[in-house]
């Protein structure tokens, strides 16, 4: 969905970078694993049901969930807990989310004819911007205010299919298949991010969308990185 949305946007058939940005900032953000403590207390009750399906020798043990550390799961039906199942079961997940997050990233900012254009409103080093804006006829004891509102709402939405089973849950399998009770969660978005879901899905598995500090957060959060500027280019 990402790729094929960065691809319409750029391609002219449509403007779908709301939608990309919506992407990337909740579910690919949120199925990345990278708290190693969380995954090992998901994981402590798996009893080897799953390694068993490959031949020995395909198995490898060592450092297992260290080892995984960045990765993704293959789980994108439950909104706010990764089954079991889905944390220790990971097939297409790290090939195709790797990439989207990878096209969006490159997305961000395009120039083409001398110009430069910001698609994204996402973090991104690249040779044609950097931190400056430049504001032309500005005079000596101007204030410049630059806002950037963030609007709150409030969403409701109603799942349409059972979640009982990892494959036919992430497809179409069928009217048989609609979910006679289905639990209405309650989101609020800052922006095109999700900052608060409720309910929240109980039983074994990962959490997703702990977000509170971002829910309260008044400002943006700020990260300090080091970047490797060559001597010389070619």
């Amino acid at each position: 969905m990402t790729q094929v949305a960065i691809r319409l946007s750029e391609s002219g058939a449509g403007d779908y970078w709301e939608d990309v940005d919506s992407y990337v900032r909740n579910h690919l953000t949120e199925i990345q694993l990278p708290d190693e403590a969380k995954l090992r207390q998901v994981t402590s009750s798996v009893n080897g049901t799953y390694a068993e399906n490959y031949a020995a020798g395909d198995r490898d043990y060592t450092n297992v969930v260290h080892r995984i550390i960045g990765t993704v799961t293959d789980d994108s039906s439950h909104l706010t807990r990764v089954p079991q199942v889905s944390a220790v079961s990971t097939i297409c997940g790290p090939g195709n989310v790797t990439s989207a997050i990878c096209y969006a990233g490159e997305a961000i900012v395009r120039c083409a004819d001398g110009e430069a254009r910001v698609q994204l409103l996402l973090n991104r080093a690249s040779p044609w911007l950097g931190n400056y804006v430049i504001l032309d006829t500005i005079r000596p004891g101007d204030r410049v205010t630059i806002t950037f509102p963030m609007v709150t709402t409030t969403e409701r939405y109603t799942l349409k299919w059972k979640l009982s089973e990892m494959w036919q849950e992430s497809t179409d399998p069928g009217r048989e298949w609609i979910n006679a009770n289905p639990t209405t969660y309650t989101m609020t978005f800052k922006g095109n991010t999700l900052v608060e879901v409720t309910p929240r899905d109980s039983g074994t598995g990962l959490p997703l969308y702990e977000r509170k500090p971002m829910h309260e957060a008044t400002a943006a959060p700020m990260k300090t990185v080091t970047r490797f500027v060559a001597d010389t280019t070619p």
